[in-house]
């Protein structure tokens, strides 16, 4: 890296990109995302020397760009590369995919399905193809569950998105036992398949789904254990918590996420392990009599906090703090409002000021904050804040679908 930066500081851009272009080349499959961000950040002041960099290594910086949702320096690499294969315009595609998604606007909402959609039939068109055909048809595994996540959790489509779901499980099966990357995408799609029947209407509703999630999820982890895929078995045994713990299993639900923690660590998954380290501290406050403790909450919030720029950890660490918020109020100790006060504030810098407040969640941890806000300043103050949700363009629609539009009964919800 010293000798690259050298070459940059002296301006001589076609030896710098050749000394990228080796460097990344040769330590390709060793590198961590911390090191291809660093190489991104430093490439930043050598812009004449892009073009001539090979397009996988800029297809990775930005890929690692999408990964921290830093997405306009994603896009400023997406941009300007032009592809010679059909599986380097398919990532291409998909990685403008998630940065159209951030963005809530009707047409970047459909440039989102377009490059989605775009990046399948790329890859569908050299699956026969000696050169491309086996990366190609690997790549299409992962675009169609992207497409079927973004059908459940966009489009609100979990009708289709089990079917798919069901049938890309289906055509991976076969493959299982030899393949490990077929077996990595079976265990993803099981585990959407599983979230979708006991999480979504209307199967949400159907109590005689339950155990047949529980046997698809059963039967994921065991495949990821035989494959060594501890990273998305972790992610299984999230979710074989998450159904324990909505059919009221409380003890299944503590032991699965145990071995979530240990999965999590194996694979190095330590979003998964903060997370799942969280949800074991607040099933037991919540159901199980523990004393809610400010220490011991922030001892666990705390690297959540740090992890803000992943979406799975960032939405975590808001439902977290609207929870602590809650039991500060209820404890009522000196100086406990004030915590209260900054946490629901912290939720609204974190999910407010965002331009992609697109899930019911996102807008749910906005308007909870809100109310929470608003009861404990209480007053004119409390009535300026309220006010103040009630002018967002979206609060209208999503009050109409509660019981009470008034900030009291709204913040009583968050126990």
């Amino acid at each position: 890296m010293e000798d690259l930066k050298h070459l940059i500081g002296a301006q001589r851009w076609p030896e710098a990109a050749l000394a990228v272009n080796q460097l990344a080349m040769d330590r390709y499959e060793e590198w961590t995302a911390n090191d291809w961000l660093e190489l991104g950040h430093l490439l930043e002041r050598a812009r004449p020397a892009h073009e001539a960099l090979d397009r996988r290594i800029r297809l990775e910086i930005a890929h690692q760009f999408v990964q921290r949702q830093d997405l306009q320096i994603a896009r400023v690499w997406l941009d300007d590369i032009v592809c010679e294969s059909a599986v380097d315009a398919a990532r291409r595609a998909v990685l403008l995919s998630e940065v159209f998604k951030a963005d809530p606007a009707p047409e970047s909402r459909d440039a989102m399905w377009t490059h989605l959609r775009q990046a399948i039939d790329l890859c569908r068109s050299v699956i026969g193809d000696p050169v491309d055909g086996k990366q190609a048809a690997g790549d299409l595994r992962h675009y169609e569950q992207s497409l079927a996540r973004l059908r459940l959790y966009f489009g609100h489509e979990a009708t289709a998105a089990r079917s798919e779901f069901e049938r890309l499980r289906r055509d991976l099966e076969p493959a299982t036992e030899q393949d490990r990357s077929a077996a990595e995408a079976y265990v993803a799609a099981s585990r959407n398949l599983a979230e979708c029947l006991f999480e979504f209407e209307p199967f949400s509703a159907d109590p005689s789904l339950k155990p047949t999630a529980h046997e698809i999820l059963d039967k994921a982890l065991r495949l990821a254990e035989r494959h060594d895929l501890a990273s998305v078995a972790a992610e299984i045994a999230y979710s074989q918590a998450k159904l324990a713990e909505a059919q009221s299993h409380l003890d299944n639900a503590l032991t699965r996420l145990d071995a979530c923690k240990t999965l999590a660590l194996r694979g190095a998954h330590f979003v998964c392990y903060r997370i799942a380290d969280m949800r074991r501290y607040w099933l037991n406050v919540r159901f199980k009599s523990e004393a809610f403790d400010y220490a011991a909450f922030r001892a666990r919030q705390s690297p959540l906090d740090f992890l803000s720029w992943h979406a799975w950890a960032a939405r975590y660490a808001g439902q977290s703090r609207l929870w602590a918020a809650y039991r500060l109020c209820k404890d009522g100790k000196d100086g406990d409002a004030a915590r209260a006060a900054a946490l629901l504030r912290r939720n609204l810098e974190a999910f407010e000021s965002r331009p992609d407040l697109a899930t019911s969640s996102d807008r749910r941890f906005v308007a909870l904050s809100r109310a929470g806000l608003a009861v404990i300043e209480g007053g004119e103050e409390g009535a300026r804040i309220w006010g103040d949700f009630l002018n967002l363009e979206w609060s209208g629609a999503w009050l109409e679908r509660l019981p009470s539009r008034e900030p009291e009964a709204m913040w009583a919800s968050c126990s």
